[in-house]
């Protein structure tokens, strides 16, 4: 779906959720790092990336039987509600070819913004990191972030530094630094 499709949806699922319930909106906007007026677009993004996938993948390659969600105004209800989907045996294929384990033997340059309205920092270098100190391999990684706004909203200075620190330390064997880009 173009951006151009989307934005009426976008402003259809925002004018629902403040008919709605706004202080849910809120609510939800918060537990996920996102501002309220970003929740329409993250929610119909997401629907379509997830959607995608399960098109390629020829079936569902995630399950949420087993997930318990927190951190709602009303966790239970959330969980009572929450559509329970097991993954498609075998749809994961989708994903072999990426390595989901952090077992990693190279260094690893990454540049975040400290507001991502797609995948929020707390979710993407929390993570990433947690998993290769799990393996051991955190003297791989350097993250450098940005006071970006938006997702991947970097500078081509920005990334030119980026793209030089990695390059540097791959010559060098010298490990970047971890740091704020102006």
């Amino acid at each position: 779906m173009s951006f151009r499709e989307m934005m009426p949806k976008v402003t259809a699922i925002r004018k629902a959720i403040v008919a709605k319930d706004s202080l849910l909106g809120l609510a939800v906007a918060k537990r996920f790092d996102l501002k309220f007026d970003d929740l329409p677009f993250t929610l119909m993004f997401s629907e379509n990336v997830l959607r995608d996938v399960a098109q390629k993948a020829k079936g569902n390659p995630f399950d949420n039987t087993n997930t318990v969600y927190s951190g709602f105004p009303n966790d239970k209800e959330v969980n009572l509600k929450a559509e329970r989907l097991a993954a498609t045996p075998g749809a994961d294929k989708l994903f072999v070819a990426y390595d989901r384990t952090g077992n990693v033997d190279k260094p690893i340059v990454l540049m975040h913004t400290l507001y991502d309205q797609l995948i929020p920092p707390n979710y993407a270098v929390t993570n990433y990191e947690n998993m290769l100190q799990g393996r051991g391999k955190s003297q791989f990684l350097t993250v450098l972030y940005t006071n970006g706004q938006a997702h991947c909203q970097f500078t081509p200075q920005q990334t030119g530094v980026a793209f030089d620190a990695l390059r540097s330390w791959v010559k060098t064997g010298k490990k970047a630094q971890a740091r704020f880009l102006e």
